[in-house]
This record gives structure tokens, sequence and C-alpha cells, in this order.
């Protein structure tokens, strides 16, 4: 039940991020949409953003309400434009959203991160998973991928795998700790 709750939802204009949005309006929620593309049939308020980028990440926090009860991050490319373009999305754009409306989060709400059993293998290439996982913000993604000789038909994998092994991370973090590391990272203007 979601009556009263007012949630974001990342890539609602098709599959899964439309499917969550249909149901959190079902449930009784107020959802705000976000998506590069709008959508077909709007489920509440609306916001055009491409969370691909710091720039794009710091307008669309703008944006949002000061106090929400719950992130969706349900965005995501499939990977046909490049490892870059796909780890920028799937990963880095995820991360600093959450990052950047983390003190918004009214007591008792949640981000919801969607990963893939693509990921599955982030246990297996964890060392190379933290490589990608540690710099703050949006790092140089084109060397990280070069360093690790990472072809544009794996980065669909390996966002997932860096985004359960930040979610995992994350979770185990107070929400200060959270809110003051995006508190920095905007600092240094990343």
């Amino acid at each position: 039940m979601l009556f009263g709750k007012t949630i974001v939802v990342t890539g609602i204009s098709s599959g899964i991020g439309a499917r969550v949005g249909e149901q959190a309006v079902a449930l009784g929620a107020d959802v705000i949409g976000v998506d590069v593309n709008a959508p077909a049939s709007p489920l509440g308020a609306f916001v055009k953003a491409d969370i691909s980028s710091a720039a794009g990440i710091a307008e669309l926090a703008r944006s949002l309400p000061s106090r929400f009860d719950a992130l969706c991050n349900v965005a995501g490319v499939s990977g046909v434009s490049g490892a870059a373009k796909t780890l920028a999305t799937n990963f880095y754009g995820l991360r600093a959203l959450s990052e950047a409306v983390a003190p918004r989060l009214r007591h008792g709400g949640a981000v919801v991160n969607v990963a893939s059993i693509a990921g599955y293998g982030w246990r297996a290439n964890l060392e190379r998973a933290k490589a990608f996982v540690d710099p703050p913000g949006f790092p140089d993604i084109a060397a990280l991928l070069e360093r690790f000789e990472i072809p544009d038909g794996e980065g669909y994998p390996l966002s997932k795998e860096l985004l359960l092994l930040w979610t995992m991370r994350a979770a185990h973090q107070p929400l200060s700790a959270t809110a003051a590391c995006a508190s920095t990272r905007s600092a240094r203007g990343r």
C-alpha cells in the first residue's frame, strides 16, 4: 500500500520502469517519472532528463521535490550504444542520482536499484569491479575501459556488476555518509 507516498521512477517510459510506475500508481502512490523520452501514457508528473552525465544529474536533482519516499532506479540502456554510454547510464548516473537525492528521502524511505542476472559475475571480477566503483562521480570511463580492455559488448553485464557491488556497499553506509559523499563530490564538481 503506497497511499500518500511519492516515488521517483527512472526509466518510466518503457519496459520495467513503465510497469513499476503503473504498479505504484495502482497501489496509490504519486509517481514522478524520469526518462529521456516522454511516456506514451503519463502516470503522474514527468521530468525529461538524461542521467548519463554529471550535468544531467545536477539538473534532474534540482527539479525533484525536497522530500519523497522512494527512488526506483530502473533506467538503463541495452549496451548497443557502446560500453562508455552504457556504464554512464546504467551505473554512474544511477549512483550519482542516488547520492544526490539521498538526503531528501523521508524517514523509512528507500532506494531500489534494478540490476540483472547479467551482473552475476561481479564476485569473479571483484578487483575490476572495485576499480570502476571506487572513483567518485563520473570518472574517465574511457580510460577505465581501456585499462581493463573491456569491449563494447561487455558494457551491459559490467554495468550491472558495478550496480550490484555499489548497492551492497551503499546498503551498509549510514544515510549521513551517503549524503556527505554526494556533497563532497558536488563540491569537487564531479
